[in-house]
């Protein structure tokens, strides 16, 4: 698993083969990714409050919120 290696400023421990477990880094960036695309079409079903919130049109607040997207990505 480990290999010494000598360098000027003494030896170095090599440690290889150590991963983390593919499975566990699959699902948190799943459930990371579940996360972020929720949050960005949870604000679909908000469109016409936030229109009336801030008096503006509801294309307004689409384009708005699909400039963010695109920025966000």
């Amino acid at each position: 698993m480990g290999r010494e290696t000598s360098t000027d400023i003494g030896s170095i421990d090599v440690v290889r083969d150590r991963y983390v477990p593919p499975r566990r880094v699959i699902i948190i960036l799943t459930a990371t990714a579940i996360t972020a695309v929720g949050q960005m079409y949870s604000v679909l079903a908000l469109l016409p409050q936030m229109a009336a919130s801030f008096d503006v049109n509801p294309a307004q607040v689409t384009a708005t919120s699909t400039v963010f997207g695109v920025a966000y990505r």
